[in-house]
């Protein structure tokens, strides 16, 4: 007889035929499908209520989760007593617990197809509510926690559809649960930013936002109270990490996905991602999150609170600090310009209520529909989809914003006195509209269709009698000699090697090598 319940699936998997104790098991949080047809349509939008039962089958899973591994830890306990012997059930070294969290289908009869796709890319997160975090039990033998998203492949290549995106904060307050939890693993916090999708090929529709940045448009409102969120949740948990596991050593906090080509909008305005806060939620939680870790690999927009000290100083136990920042600014601002100083929309918009999805269809929902259900039906206008506008040119720092961020990274890195590695880095992109390739002609920064490259610096500190060395990365650019000379101070007496690299360009990213930096 099959389990029918996640605590009998559970119980089967850790109690069957092992011939050594058990190191890793993957959870599978599935959400039930959406049923649409001409006959019961999904409303448009997706409606509160909608929304909340979503949430609802989130904290199902995770408490069905938590509840089938303690059956489990009151099996041990019990075996334990009786003094039974043969293997343990768990390594020794703990278990490393992996959630998957995969997206929610629509289901739709074979012969028919959504008329839109706004029920295909969701905005608004899902939370865990505070009273049933506070009912997880507390489980003793789990040493490494990973939540992984499974990103879906859509006709827009966004690897977005269908996605149910997490208040980031979720992940803190499961690792909250794990008292002996040594490692947080984050491969993706949902963060996704804005896309450059070509417009209407037909003119007479240029009012209308294009079908995809209508569709898969990243609603500001939640991107910014998600972000807000997180920065609470390190706040309620304790500030320096008190209401964190003790072990808790090593952590990856990814916030967005890069991709392999980057397809970002580097023109539109963004938005301010920081207000009404004084300081950016994220930057300053992950210093607070830092304060007693060995390991720290980040992926974030931030801004220069993250380095900045003040009464939190950074962990003098870190020992690896990894920190790719995105060219955009969460202030809305943008860390690098066009190397003619281009920077269309240099400063971000306040969000209100107009950036939140509504909750029923609108006019614009009503004219794109319309249109995009001509096209899939064949009577359209050709019109692709997943067509690009690719703008990418913002390859050219503005001092005035990266050193300041330079200055702090350098200024914290010296109370870190374990350190051994410390990286502070982006990921630029010269692929320039037609329009704008023609202004510059050959005299833009291409090189062989290699248009990606890092830019930043790193530090390693000396070691078995070498000196350490910083390693500059960015091209013909030079900060202000007193950020040098603060980077060569890192070796104290005996100096550092300072290395001035080329950029090593790339086609695009490759980021499957990534995920095994460290």
């Amino acid at each position: 007889m099959e389990p029918n319940t996640t605590r009998d699936r559970i119980l089967e998997y850790f109690l069957g035929a092992h011939q050594k104790p058990i190191q890793d098991y993957t959870f599978d949080l599935v959400f039930p499908a959406l049923h649409h047809s001409h006959e019961s349509p999904l409303p448009c939008r997706e409606t509160p209520g909608e929304l909340e039962t979503a949430s609802s089958s989130l904290s199902a899973g995770i408490r069905e989760l938590f509840k089938g591994l303690e059956a489990l830890q009151f099996y041990i306990d019990w075996r334990q007593r009786r003094n039974r012997g043969g293997e343990p059930l768990i390594h020794p070294n703990g278990l490393h617990l992996t959630i998957t969290i995969h997206g929610q289908p629509v289901s739709v009869p074979y012969e028919e197809s959504l008329s839109c796709l706004h029920r295909v890319y969701h905005s608004r997160p899902l939370r865990l509510p505070p009273s049933d975090v506070a009912a997880l039990p507390r489980l003793q033998w789990i040493t490494k926690l990973t939540i992984d998203p499974v990103p879906a492949d859509d006709e827009a290549n966004t690897g977005f559809a269908e996605v149910r995106p997490v208040s980031p904060r979720a992940a803190l307050e499961l690792a909250a649960c794990l008292p002996a939890l040594r490692e947080l693993d984050c491969p993706w916090l949902w963060e996704r930013t804005p896309v450059s999708f070509a417009p209407h090929g037909e003119p007479h529709m240029w009012d209308l936002p294009a079908p995809m940045t209508h569709y898969a448009r990243v609603w500001e409102g939640p991107w910014r109270d998600s972000r807000h969120e997180f920065g609470a949740a390190v706040r309620e948990l304790g500030g320096g990490g008190e209401g964190l596991p003790r072990e808790l050593a090593r952590a990856r906090l990814w916030f967005w996905r890069p991709c392999g080509f980057p397809d970002d909008d580097q023109v539109s305005r963004m938005p301010d991602l920081v207000r009404p806060a004084a300081v950016d939620p994220v930057s300053v939680g992950l210093r607070a999150l830092a304060a007693r870790l060995e390991a720290l690999d980040v992926r974030a927009m931030v801004m220069p609170d993250l380095f900045v000290t003040g009464q939190m100083p950074w962990s003098s136990s870190l020992k690896r600090l990894r920190v790719e920042f995105h060219p955009c600014r969460p202030d809305g601002s943008w860390y690098f310009v066009g190397p003619r100083g281009e920077d269309p929309n240099p400063e971000g918009f306040e969000v209100g209520d107009e950036h939140y999805p509504p909750a029923s269809r609108t006019k614009e929902d009503e004219e794109v529909d319309e249109y995009y259900d001509d096209d899939i039906s064949g009577f359209g206008k050709g019109y692709e989809h997943d067509a690009r506008m690719y703008d990418l040119f913002r390859v050219e720092p503005v001092a005035e914003r990266v050193e300041p961020l330079l200055e702090a990274f350098g200024e914290a890195l010296r109370g870190m006195t374990s350190l051994e590695e410390a990286q502070l880095f982006a990921w630029l992109t010269w692929e320039p509209s037609d329009e704008r390739a023609r202004g510059y002609g050959y005299d833009g920064p291409h090189d062989n269709n290699l248009r990606s490259w890092e830019w930043g610096v790193r530090y390693v500190s000396a070691k078995d009698g070498t000196k350490g060395q910083v390693e500059w990365q960015v091209g013909e650019w030079r900060p202000q000699q007193n950020i040098v000379h603060l980077f060569e101070s890192l070796g104290g007496d005996n100096g550092v090697e300072v290395v001035w690299k080329p950029f090593d360009k790339k086609q695009g990213r490759e980021t499957w090598k990534e995920d095994h930096v460290w």
